[in-house]
């Protein structure tokens, strides 16, 4: 996200959401493989990054062709070249993607789901992720800020509250209301 608010905070202007199929840079989307898996390539520098890929893929013939041969054709060309890409990509599984890839020094990620995330051992080992104990006797699985700072470590003061845990407090400190006002809204089963 780092690019897209340093374009925000650059211009001040909104950043467009983009279809994958309208990636102005071809090597910097996802793309779907023949498993249903997703891998995220994140080459910025395209035309560092271009050779490889083509090496990756077993795209040679692409490698020199004049409208992809540099990242600025790639841009101008990139309705002709990401269902190229998309069809090489769904002709293999993610696995071997990801094994080609890295003999290339390409940059690029698996794209993990939400539950892939959170059985990830290292968000765990890093702190963003915690398990704590409920004042109810459970244990909760929680998100940690995702800022450390080495002096000041996150840590967690209270959970979030049971189900009309506050609402007395909240009645009588906050909005006033006396205890015969609260004892008639509890008869009434306007509040637990």
């Amino acid at each position: 996200m780092g690019i897209v608010l340093s374009s925000v905070l650059a211009t001040g202007l909104e950043y467009p959401r983009l279809s994958r199929t309208n990636q102005s840079n071809p090597i910097f989307n996802s793309y779907e493989c023949a498993d249903g898996r997703w891998i995220q390539l994140a080459c910025i520098q395209g035309d560092r990054y271009w050779a490889g890929v083509c090496k990756a893929l077993e795209l040679g013939k692409l490698e020199n062709d004049p409208r992809f041969c540099t990242h600025e054709k790639r841009m101008q060309n990139n309705k002709a070249l990401i269902p190229v890409l998309d069809k090489v990509f769904k002709s293999r599984a993610c696995a071997e993607w990801a094994e080609r890839l890295a003999k290339e020094n390409i940059i690029w990620t698996i794209v993990k789901t939400p539950g892939e995330v959170a059985s990830d051992p290292t968000p765990w080992a890093d702190g963003y992720f915690k398990e704590i104990d409920h004042p109810a006797g459970k244990k909760l699985k929680i998100i940690m800020p995702p800022w450390q700072f080495s002096r000041t470590p996150p840590t967690i003061r209270r959970t979030a509250p049971e189900f009309s845990q506050h609402t007395e407090e909240v009645l009588t400190e906050t909005l006033g209301y006396t205890w015969e006002e609260i004892t008639a809204l509890k008869e009434k089963k306007v509040i637990a």
